[in-house]
């Protein structure tokens, strides 16, 4: 009885839909369909831009975060000899992420998020709750230097996305090469998930993998005239994080023996000594997200006491240099 009667019900769920008479978004990774009232619908819309000139030829990919915090492709679009332009008509309310791409191949415009960054870990929400008519995505430009050096490695999926199964080759899935935060490279795996970066200038670098809905702390890769050629790189795409295989959480700690951070572990208050070459720091929890930010400053500790008990990591940047230190919070 329960049987036929969710398919009679599934019967009447379409033809309703077919009359137009109730709207509808349906959602792969929740399995159901959200209904709603045509009052409740939005429009998003706004223009990609190069160098803040208009970009008439550009693919736009709409994504909405769900209700068990994944992040999933919901739409697209592409942009013709429309300056630009772009909308999403009849949009549901909720959480979105946009990111455009240049279908011009020659002139290094990457894939963009709305907020200005190349990587989702780094763009911006957008919470939709009536008409957005002017949300404008000026494309990152690539940064090409050429060297000597290669980067190689892989992308998997782990235990956490249940649409395919552990240890299978994650294809299509960008990766990026960053110094100093500005994208050096950006490639995506194959058909057998490997990606690989040659003519790479000798320099220390960051290597992300981007997936809309999973974070990830930058993976450090530190290259020279006697290690210019880096394999293995892997990584693993788990439910809400990217994780490199040879470590927890893809940072690697890089603690050179002047500088002195301490105590570890700590309580409640992070002292640095030796740390006059860096002028700013950064505390990353283990999944990758930025809970504390700050200039260093000599003699001035750094307060920790309200964080939770776990494992962090302290990023200390200056001009020329960058250190990693595994921090453990009692």
């Amino acid at each position: 009885m329960r049987a036929l009667i969710f398919r009679i019900t599934g019967i009447l769920m379409v033809i309703l839909l077919a009359l137009g008479t109730i709207n509808a978004q349906i959602s792969r990774t929740e399995r159901q369909i959200i209904f709603l009232s045509s009052q409740n619908l939005f429009e998003l819309a706004g223009q990609v831009t190069q160098s803040n000139f208009q970009s008439d030829s550009a693919v736009i990919y709409l994504y909405r975060e769900q209700i068990q915090g994944t992040v999933e492709l919901v739409d697209s679009i592409h942009s013709y000899n429309n300056q630009g332009r772009f909308s999403f008509r009849k949009m549901v309310s909720g959480t979105y992420y946009i990111r455009a791409k240049s279908l011009n191949t020659n002139n290094n415009f990457i894939d963009t998020y709305y907020g200005g960054s190349a990587v989702w870990i780094n763009s911006k929400a957008i919470v939709l709750r009536r008409d957005m008519i002017n949300r404008t995505i000026d494309l990152e430009k690539m940064n090409v230097f050429l060297g000597s050096a290669e980067i190689s490695g892989k992308v998997e999926y782990g235990s956490g996305d249940i649409n395919f199964p552990i240890g299978e080759e994650a294809k299509n899935i960008p990766v990026l090469i960053l110094h100093n935060g500005s994208v050096i490279r950006r490639t995506v795996t194959d058909e057998n998930g490997k990606y690989r970066f040659s003519n790479v200038p000798i320099m220390n670098y960051s290597l992300v993998v981007d997936y809309p809905g999973k974070s990830m702390v930058e993976h450090l890769i530190s290259l020279n005239s006697s290690k210019n050629k880096v394999e293995n790189q892997d990584f693993v795409l788990e439910k809400s994080t990217v994780r490199f295989k040879g470590g927890a959480t893809g940072l690697v700690a890089t603690q050179d023996k002047l500088l002195k951070v301490f105590p570890n572990p700590c309580r409640s208050k992070l002292n640095l000594k030796n740390a006059d070459r860096f002028t700013g720091y950064k505390l990353l929890d283990y999944t990758g997200k930025e809970r504390i930010t700050g200039a260093t400053i000599e003699n001035e500790a750094i307060d920790i006491s309200l964080m939770e008990s776990g494992i962090y990591f302290l990023i200390l940047e200056g001009s020329n240099a960058k250190e990693v230190v595994r921090i453990t919070k009692e």
